[in-house]
């Protein structure tokens, strides 16, 4: 087996290649072997492809998706309520709100999580949020409506959460 050699000379080819600081390997024949790019030019390109990643979530996030904050929580219970506690299967639960941001309003998402499950309290939670209705994990009355009780103080001590 016989090995052949190569003449490789470096060489700036076009003008463009010139500027953009590119560097071809060409064989004798004129050939390009490998092209080359220099450090700065690679680092460029990554600062460019960082800052059209941050410009699209930056435009697109605010449409696509809300912005969530932690939620905070506090454990509640029927005491606390006393015969205005409108779940009559649960005896605890945690209370929670967050704030999220829907079509620029912030709006407080309150919860109440019961028996590993976590309804939702107020209508942004129920509509934007998702989540299960609280009414039914309450009582009903003899006519089939909802015994609200104390939901709306409930409601209250969710918001001061979010404050």
């Amino acid at each position: 087996m016989t090995e052949e050699t190569v003449a490789v000379k470096p060489e700036l080819g076009s003008k463009a290649e010139a500027e953009s600081g590119s560097v071809n390997l060409r064989s004798s024949d004129g050939d390009i072997l490998e092209s080359q790019t220099s450090p700065l030019q690679f680092l460029w390109s990554i600062l460019l492809t960082i800052g059209l990643c941050f410009f699209l979530f930056k435009i697109f996030g605010g449409l696509i998706g809300s912005k969530i904050t932690t939620p905070a929580f506090k454990s509640v219970k029927s005491t606390d309520y006393g015969s205005g506690w409108p779940f009559p299967e649960h005896k605890i639960g945690t209370l929670k709100c967050r704030h999220e941001k829907f079509g620029g309003i912030k709006r407080p998402i309150i919860t109440i999580i019961l028996g590993g499950i976590e309804y939702g309290l107020n209508g942004a939670a129920k509509s934007k949020g998702g989540y299960v209705d609280a009414r039914t994990a309450m009582a009903k009355s003899e006519w089939g409506t909802y015994k609200l009780g104390a939901t709306n103080k409930i409601i209250k001590d969710g918001n001061k959460l979010c404050r």
